[in-house]
């Protein structure tokens, strides 16, 4: 059974795609199991959903809102 907690929102920063050459904005998250830190691209949550698997833990659902309210 997976766990679903919040990830804690930290930054955002802006970064070159190295394929595209385009500027992308990826949100910088917490993972309150792990304590570890992530970053995932903003415009990947606004096509699937606030909700990602923990990169530390494959049974822990992250809820990662924090970018998409900017």
């Amino acid at each position: 059974m997976s766990k679903h907690l919040k990830a804690a929102y930290v930054t955002e920063v802006k970064v070159e795609d190295p394929d595209s050459g385009t500027i992308v904005t990826v949100g910088i998250y917490k993972d309150p199991d792990s304590n570890g830190l992530f970053g995932v691209e903003k415009r990947f949550l606004e096509q699937i959903g606030q909700h990602v698997q923990s990169p530390y833990n494959e049974d822990t659902m992250l809820n990662c809102d924090g970018i998409l309210r900017r």
